[in-house]
């Protein structure tokens, strides 16, 4: 038991071959995340909570899906690059790695939730079809609320992504280019197609800024913006190291206006527009904000301070335990009517622990399963 025990929490961390950068971005989106969430334990309709709430939990995803699409997408561009042929073979091994990392806990989590969604409402959540799209992450396929692993809705856009976007370059490689090219027009073709789907899913149906948020087939060009910088980073390596300043205060203007915009536009809390070209282009502002950070951070090797790199490379590290876990921990201690700030205190504490356990116990040996099963 002792040894179950030590195992669970221990962490050899090699920060030398580590991009600390991509560790304090990856840590920064999650804290977001979580810190939005737990304000939920404190009492009150305050407006400013309200905001903060909802702006800082909007950009922790935002975060994610940029930083997963510049990962992801540097994995696919260096495929299509040194392959000669990027084919079914080559996105079957894709996939099966990408799955093997991502599959095993969420599912994992899917058990937990049915189980607290039992107990707390009385309700087998797989009595209906609703409860059944979310294996197959076809939960956000529609505008209908969630009170079930509500906060699954972003890695349904993720794994729809990964799913998509191999197949896209794959049909892509008849063109008459070279790979370069053919990668590029394959990405791009992809984007248009999304925005003119969200273009008319907007014009045609009544929704909300947080509904459109939500919507599967319309964010996915968020993550593609990581892609590009990806693409960005192959192919013009000495602009994206010399220039990286340039597109960090870039990135910084960027996300000036688009918050600013998110401010006196989206309806948290303040006065509403949410006018049609918020609801469409919004999401883009702060992508393109965010993609425009990769230069920097994707260049930053090392920190002065050693504790800090651990403290960002643990957290980058559990980063996916902790997303998932957070939301059940959060309801859990609800239960026992704690005053707010040991409550908060405790929902840090307990999300950050499980974590560490979930990640070295369950998703680690998973994710060690790639190189077996994607041979």
């Amino acid at each position: 038991m002792f040894s179950l025990i030590k195992r669970a929490f221990k962490f050899n961390f090699d920060s030398s071959n580590r991009v600390i950068g991509l560790d304090i971005y990856r840590s920064a989106a999650i804290l977001f995340v979580l810190f939005a969430h737990f304000l939920q334990v404190f009492p009150g309709d305050s407006l400013i909570i309200n905001f903060i709430y909802n702006f800082s939990g909007y950009i922790g995803v935002e975060l994610f899906f940029v930083l997963s699409g510049f990962l992801i997408g540097g994995i696919l561009v260096n495929i299509n690059d040194r392959s000669d042929h990027f084919n079914l073979i080559v996105i079957q091994k894709f996939w099966i790695r990408r799955w093997f990392r991502t599959l095993p806990a969420y599912y994992l989590m899917i058990l937990i939730n049915t189980i607290l969604f039992f107990f707390a409402n009385n309700q087998f959540i797989f009595g209906g079809i609703n409860g059944w799209s979310y294996i197959l992450f076809l939960q956000n396929f529609s505008n209908q609320k969630q009170s079930f692993f509500s906060e699954s809705w972003s890695l349904c856009i993720e794994e729809w992504f990964y799913l998509l976007i191999p197949l896209f370059i794959f049909f892509f490689n008849f063109l008459k280019k070279n790979k370069m090219q053919k990668f590029i027009i394959a990405v791009v073709f992809f984007y248009l197609l999304i925005m003119i789907l969200k273009l008319l899913v907007v014009y045609n149906f009544e929704l909300s800024w947080g509904e459109v948020r939500r919507l599967t087939p319309v964010r996915l060009s968020s993550i593609l913006y990581g892609v590009i910088a990806a693409y960005m980073n192959f192919y013009y390596r000495e602009s994206w190291v010399s220039k990286k300043n340039i597109f960090l205060a870039c990135g910084i203007l960027f996300s000036a206006v688009s918050t600013y915009f998110f401010i006196t536009q989206v309806n948290y809390g303040i006065p509403n527009k949410e006018g049609y070209l918020i609801k469409v282009f919004l999401f883009d502002g702060f992508s393109i904000s965010f993609a425009f950070l990769l230069p920097f951070f994707s260049q930053m090797k090392k920190l002065k301070s050693t504790w800090m790199v651990t403290i960002f490379v643990f957290i980058s590290t559990i980063s996916y335990s902790m997303y998932l876990i957070h939301v059940p921990v959060l309801k859990l201690l609800s239960v026992f009517h704690l005053p707010s700030a040991i409550y908060y205190i405790f929902c840090w504490v307990i999300s950050i622990a499980l974590s560490a356990v979930i990640y070295n116990l369950y998703e680690h040996p998973f994710t060690d399963l790639r190189d077996k099963f994607s041979k």
